[in-house]
């Protein structure tokens, strides 16, 4: 984990199990899983997008750590926008055209992201395509589904 992160993420965890989560929460979240080698909880925040309902999607680099413990269907927990809920994880890393489209979308939804997506936005506020098609190789696109409460 990079210094910036090492800083901000506790930062950014207190401020989203306080009160105050409004000013992050339409787009940062919690996530909990448990560690696929010492079965310890482990807790990280993360960015989000909400594409459809009760389907969340969250980026990381391939090189991250925390995606690796979530396998196909894992189950996780979310702290999101002060609730807690449930979720099966869907990793993907194969299918680039998607996972390029996806980011694009992410991208448009939480643009602070794009400098640590290694994308750069235009003029227009769009991410740069061929950053995107570049940067999708490297990165892994966490689809996480809500379970029904």
């Amino acid at each position: 984990m990079s210094l910036y992160f090492r800083i901000v993420n506790p930062i950014v965890r207190g401020i989203l199990h306080s009160p105050f989560h409004n000013m992050m929460s339409h787009n940062t979240m919690m996530l909990s899983m448990r560690g696929r080698k010492s079965g310890k909880p482990i807790t990280t925040p993360v960015s989000y997008h909400e594409p459809v309902p009760n389907e969340i999607h969250c980026f990381t680099a391939l090189q991250g750590r925390w995606w690796r413990n979530l396998t196909e269907g894992s189950q996780c927990e979310l702290q999101l926008r002060g609730r807690t809920y449930q979720a099966s994880a869907l990793i993907e890393r194969g299918d680039q055209a998607d996972i390029a489209d996806a980011l694009t979308e992410f991208l448009r939804a939480v643009p602070r992201d794009a400098p640590h997506s290694g994308v750069r936005l235009l003029e227009n506020g769009e991410p740069d395509p061929e950053d995107i098609n570049r940067e999708a190789k490297t990165h892994v696109l966490v689809r996480l589904i809500l379970q029904a409460t």
